[in-house]
């Protein structure tokens, strides 16, 4: 019986099956022309909003085999038919498996080694990809599709949901005075959309069996009302116990428990960025001991708390505004050593003019992620290439302009979040400040789900500044034994340490400004 209702099925949607299976190979076809570096840039935005319109057909795919036999309503002719529902259910997931995810595991599998990648590389990248989307993605789509009797239904039952979640969030944005969900632009931003899958699923797997058994069409939309709340309620989840979440899926780290924060009270003032200075920020000098070699501080979120003499709160908030991860806090340790950096803190204006002369007492609360080098790869500078499992294949080239050397890498798998890249002369040893690309994903699992299976990686290395107002090691001369060196970091535990420094006046440690890369006189 499954397979009499798979070929009524196949004899009916066979075209849309091969537009979607059509738009797959086409969207591989398209992200592999594009190669490492992305390039012609015109290809690179049709391929990103075309990887989009291959799941929206998925989406229809899975709506339309759903409704071919519709649990909702009383007009199909099978539900007072002996044909058992259960068996209903299991053939449009076979449907669903057959002819949207065969083809979507053949694909990936092609472009991965198309890519560079190895047979296992490719087949596990692929695997993990097909599972996450059968899962997150195809599930919750046939559970809305069986509540509904059009594909228009179905949108509109979507854009009803996403309403529903968009206006909680909202109503907690301004909750928080306008601050973004304790999530958003964060290492640990990967929670938000496995929670929601985590939800869908859930849902998923209720509403199926009440439709497909019990036909209970208001339970299980009212399920889904009440999932679509749930995963907006995870946007009202305070930091502490996101970053406590954190830990524990990361679990404990030795590496992490020797490094120690302190304020470096005999520092010189810091230099403000070229051309700026602002009259209500500090740079306090902060020094950070017992660093292993090759390994970074990220500083996730820090949370301020300024007293007087007396003990009274005169101040509490962020640090700094603005979401992720900026030069606020530079931390980053070559040979295992103790690093002076700066903290800098944007105050309101009223309360800087207030409390600048003042002698007074800050408390910093961090909450920090240890990184460490996990490997690297190193290939010439000028039309380089090379592979390695960590990275997948890796591409160098001068950039048009002349000023940098542009690389790209692209492997089966989620490409590697944070990494360090250096220019260096390979005769000499001598190289360029590191330039760190980093935006941390702390997930506990690595899947690239979008646009495909392959995940991809691209940056470059200056060696001449247009301005003129630096001088790199390795400039323009050097290229021909110059080598790029990429190294890539990944978290090694996550911590909490608390900044105390007393009876300070803020008025010292204003940033001194910098004209033409040159610090001029601090204007207190």
């Amino acid at each position: 019986m499954i397979w009499h209702i798979f070929r009524k099925d196949w004899k009916l949607l066979w075209p849309l099956v091969a537009v979607v299976t059509g738009g797959q190979l086409a969207s591989a076809a398209t992200w592999q022309l594009l190669g490492v570096f992305g390039e012609p840039k015109g290809l690179l935005l049709v391929a990103q909003v075309f990887s989009y319109l291959v799941f929206l057909g998925i989406a229809s795919l899975i709506c339309a085999v759903v409704q071919q036999d519709s649990v909702a309503g009383v007009a199909q002719d099978w539900l007072i038919r002996p044909i058992p529902r259960g068996m209903v259910l299991r053939e449009k997931l076979l449907f669903v498996l057959v002819c949207v995810h065969v083809p979507m595991l053949v694909v990936d599998v092609s472009h991965g080694l198309a890519a560079g990648s190895t047979v296992g590389q490719a087949m596990a990248a692929a695997l993990l990809r097909t599972g996450c989307v059968m899962l997150a993605f195809d599930l919750p789509v046939m559970a809305l599709a069986s509540m509904t009797k059009t594909l228009v239904q179905v949108i509109a039952g979507f854009l009803a949901v996403w309403l529903l979640v968009v206006i909680i969030v909202a109503v907690g944005i301004a909750a928080r005075g306008g601050q973004a969900p304790v999530f958003a632009a964060t290492g640990m931003q990967w929670m938000t959309p496995a929670f929601w899958a985590a939800v869908a699923m859930a849902a998923a797997s209720m509403i199926l069996p009440l439709q497909y058994f019990r036909r209970a069409v208001r339970l299980a939309r009212a399920v889904s009302v009440g999932a679509a709340v749930l995963a907006a309620l995870l946007s009202f989840v305070p930091w502490s116990w996101a970053f406590s979440a954190q830990q524990w899926f990361s679990g404990s780290s030795a590496a992490s428990e020797s490094v120690r924060l302190a304020f470096d009270g005999g520092a010189a003032r810091a230099l403000a960025e070229p051309g700026a200075v602002s009259s209500n920020s500090i740079r306090l000098p902060i020094e950070v001991s017992g660093l292993a070699a090759d390994s970074m501080v990220l500083n996730d979120r820090a949370e301020i708390r300024i007293v007087n003499s007396g003990g009274m709160e005169l101040y509490r908030g962020r640090t700094v505004g603005q979401m992720g991860y900026g030069d606020d806090f530079r931390v980053r340790a070559e040979k295992g050593e103790t690093v002076r950096t700066y903290q800098r803190v944007d105050l309101p204006d009223k309360v800087f003019a207030l409390i600048r002369d003042q002698p007074v007492r800050i408390e910093i609360d961090y909450s920090l992620s240890l990184l460490q080098v996990d490997g690297e790869v190193t290939m010439t500078a000028l039309a380089g290439s090379t592979y390695s499992d960590k990275f997948g294949a890796c591409r160098a080239k001068l950039d048009p302009d002349g000023d940098s050397v542009e690389f790209g890498c692209f492997r089966a798998g989620g490409a590697e979040a944070c990494i360090g890249a250096t220019l260096e002369n390979s005769l000499t040893g001598i190289r360029n400040p590191e330039t760190p690309l980093c935006s941390p994903d702390y997930a506990p699992f690595a899947v690239h789900v979008i646009p495909d299976a392959v995940g991809r990686i691209a940056g470059e290395v200056r060696f001449r500044d247009p301005l003129g107002l630096a001088k790199y090691p390795v400039d323009g001369s050097q290229l021909g034994d110059a080598r790029v060196r990429l190294m890539s970091f990944r978290p090694a535990g996550h911590f909490r340490r608390q900044l105390v420094a007393s009876g300070i006046r803020l008025s010292d440690w204003t940033a001194t400004p910098q004209v033409n890369g040159r610090p001029q006189q601090a204007v207190d």
